[in-house]
């Protein structure tokens, strides 16, 4: 009686052709919307994948050709339907797909003409085209079989099997690049990123992907040599391998550059979560209470491993671009990450000591102080023999250069060098001066430009533009303009 059609049941329509618009809109970048075609392939047993990107006079076109299994027409065909595979089928388990949308979501998403050309080893080439503006036009959702006349311009290489994806009428993409340079830049950034997440099926040359006729090359998070900052963790199927990456000291040449990956070395630090060996999260702390990219972690970089069998424990989305930590491993992983962040920092730490002790504290100009409360301050090294030097020529007064330093000191821009690391997430800083304090700057500013006869009026009015004296803006002028 389950399938039992009560009376209060209503049988819908099939969707209409706006939910097109909405597949559109699912989150995908260029990026990402090339790995999911990618992705395919791979399942395909491609060897080699060869992405092109065509400027075509301002209307720009893409292709993604691989020398795969190849699709008959039967296959072809449900593979251009929305949703072909259901995400809780049991699957290879090299399978990278999950949703049966990648190629149509990933395709809509850049492009309004997805056409697809397939061949087996035993069957001629397949085609079906999806062209939006005719989907729209005639309200019904219909697939185009008959090959265009233009697919005599696209490569060969179709001769014993594979497939090749076109995209055409690409609305979304021409709306970053506007101009031809963008437009290359675009493939470079491809290149790139197209490295860092099939790293390691390049490394073992599983395969090649190539951009524009050139090469990709892998990225790996991991310097070869470095060794795991603590054995490897097996929590089931999920295989975690913490490590703390060397002081940048200890790179050589261009490694450091090289390593610190598509994001820089901030934004890199944190879990890459593979899946399959395709990488999913690029560098990032999931989430986790108090855990944010900082300068001091830089070097923490955390592997975790997953089957294509705890996609839906993970919360994997359709675009493979990020995952949710099960409540079940959250725990723990909070403390590897807590672990892995302080012997990043003690190796940060380590560094700076080493330096100190090699060169001498006389070789280092700022020395950090904590003041009562716990707040770390930079102060001046005293000791240093150029101030020495300095205090030692200059005929004027020496709390001149006593007070210079404390104004220097008070203004030592911690947080602005934060907010250059970090992409603008710190707060501008606070600078900690008391009145009576910037009363006396300003006192010794006037003394000095009276000597040297500039008007007061304008020194008091080019003080009060900069900081610390900005603040204090109103009591300048009621102490200093009579």
């Amino acid at each position: 009686m389950a399938n039992k059609l009560y009376s209060e049941d209503l049988e819908e329509l099939p969707p209409g052709s706006s939910l097109i618009e909405s597949v559109r809109n699912f989150g995908y970048t260029f990026n990402t919307a090339i790995c999911d075609l990618i992705d395919n392939s791979i399942t395909a047993k491609a060897t080699e994948i060869v992405v092109h990107l065509e400027w075509n006079e301002s209307d720009p076109y893409i292709y993604i050709l691989d020398n795969g299994e190849g699709m008959t027409e039967e296959d072809l065909a449900i593979n251009m339907s929305l949703g072909s595979k259901n995400p809780n089928d049991k699957r290879e388990k090299n399978d990278l797909g999950r949703f049966g949308l990648g190629l149509k979501a990933a395709s809509f998403s850049i492009a309004r003409e997805l056409n697809v050309f397939s061949k087996t080893k035993s069957t001629e080439v397949a085609f079906r085209c999806w062209d939006l503006d005719l989907v729209e036009e005639r309200q019904k959702w219909l697939v185009k079989k008959n090959m265009p006349t233009w697919a005599s311009k696209f490569p060969a290489q179709l001769k014993e099997f594979g497939t090749l994806i076109v995209w055409k009428k690409c609305d979304n993409l021409k709306k970053t690049a506007i101009k031809i340079e963008t437009f290359r830049q675009m493939g470079a950034d491809l290149a790139a990123y197209l490295g860092t997440i099939f790293g390691r099926f390049l490394e073992k040359k599983q395969f090649s992907i190539t951009v524009n006729a050139e090469n990709v090359k892998p990225w790996l998070p991991i310097p070869p040599n470095c060794t795991p900052s603590a054995p490897e963790i097996i929590e089931g199927d999920v295989k975690i391998v913490p490590y703390v990456l060397p002081h940048n000291s200890k790179f050589v040449g261009k490694d450091y550059d090289f390593y610190a990956g598509i994001k820089g070395w901030v934004a890199q630090q944190g879990f890459y979560v593979y899946r399959n060996n395709r990488l999913i999260v690029n560098g990032s702390w999931l989430n986790l209470r108090d855990k944010k990219p900082d300068t001091h972690y830089s070097l923490a970089r955390i592997i975790i491993d997953l089957p294509n069998s705890l996609d839906k424990t993970w919360n994997i989305d359709v675009m493979k671009s990020r995952v949710s930590i099960p409540a079940i491993n959250r725990d723990k992983l909070e403390a590897y990450a807590k672990r892995t962040r302080k012997e990043a920092l003690d190796v940060a730490k380590f560094r700076a000591k080493s330096a100190g002790r090699e060169f001498g504290s006389k070789s280092f100009v700022w020395e950090p102080k904590r003041s009562r409360s716990g707040k770390l301050m930079f102060e001046i090294n005293k000791e240093h023999p150029v101030l020495k030097l300095i205090k030692k020529n200059y005929n004027g007064k020496s709390s001149d250069v006593t007070n210079f330093i404390k104004l220097l000191e008070k203004s030592v821009p911690t947080s602005m060098i934060q907010i250059e690391e970090n992409d603008d997430n710190i707060d501008k800083p606070k600078l900690d001066f008391s009145l009576p304090e910037v009363l006396d700057l300003v006192k010794m500013a006037l003394q000095f430009t009276d000597d040297i006869d500039k008007p007061r009026e304008m020194a008091i009015r080019d003080l009060v533009e900069a900081e610390p004296f900005t603040s204090f803006k109103d009591e300048i002028y009621r102490e200093f303009q009579k």
